[in-house]
C-alpha cells in the first residue's frame, strides 16, 4: 500500500494490527523537500513494520539521510513524472544520484522505476514518451549508477 497521508495509518488499521503484520508493506510518496519532511515525520511514528518511500514523482531534490539514519525505511523507489512535455516537471540526474548514494551508503534497497518525461542528464533531456522506454532508461541508469558507485563504503 502506498499513501500520501501516512498521519492517517495509525485510525485505519486494524485492531489486531499492533507495530504491523508480517506480510504488509507500506510505503510513503514523497515529490519534494517539503512533502518530505512532514510525511516521514508521520511515517516514522506510525505502526508499520516494513517501510519503503516512493520519490515519485521526484519534482525537485530530497535529502532522506536523517530518515534513513533511523533504520526503518527498508527500501527507497525513485521516478520521474510522466506527462506532455509543455506540461511535465523535470527529475534530474543529480536528483537520482544523490538518493541513490545516501541509500546505498546506508545499505538500504534503492530502485530507480521510471525515467519520466523529461529527465535531464548532462544538460539534454533522455526521457520518453512511452513507459517501457522511461523505465529501459531508468534501468540503463541504475546500471551506470551501480557501475560508478558499487563499491561505496556503507555507514556504520
Amino acid at each position: 500500500m502506498t499513501t500520501k497521508r501516512p498521519e492517517r495509518i495509525a485510525e485505519c488499521v486494524p485492531e489486531d494490527w499492533g507495530d504491523g503484520w508480517d506480510h504488509v508493506h507500506i510505503s510513503i510518496s514523497i515529490e519534494n523537500q517539503e512533502m518530505a519532511d512532514i510525511r516521514l515525520t508521520h511515517f516514522l511514528k506510525a505502526p508499520v513494520k516494513h517501510r519503503e518511500v516512493f520519490c515519485s514523482p521526484l519534482i525537485g531534490p530530497i535529502s532522506l539521510g536523517k530518515y534513513l539514519d533511523t533504520g526503518l525505511i527498508k527500501g527507497v523507489n525513485v521516478g520521474g513524472e510522466m506527462a506532455p512535455i509543455k506540461d511535465v516537471r523535470p527529475i534530474k540526474y543529480e536528483w537520482v544520484k544523490n538518493l541513490y548514494l545516501e541509500a546505498k551508503e546506508r545499505n538500504i534497497e534503492f530502485y530507480f522505476h521510471q525515467s519520466g518525461s523529461m529527465f535531464l542528464k548532462d544538460g539534454k533531456n533522455i526521457g520518453k514518451w512511452n513507459l517501457k522506454e522511461q523505465i529501459k532508461c531508468a534501468e540503463e541508469v541504475q546500471q551506470e549508477l551501480e557501475r560508478l558507485y558499487g563499491a561505496i563504503t556503507v555507514k556504520k
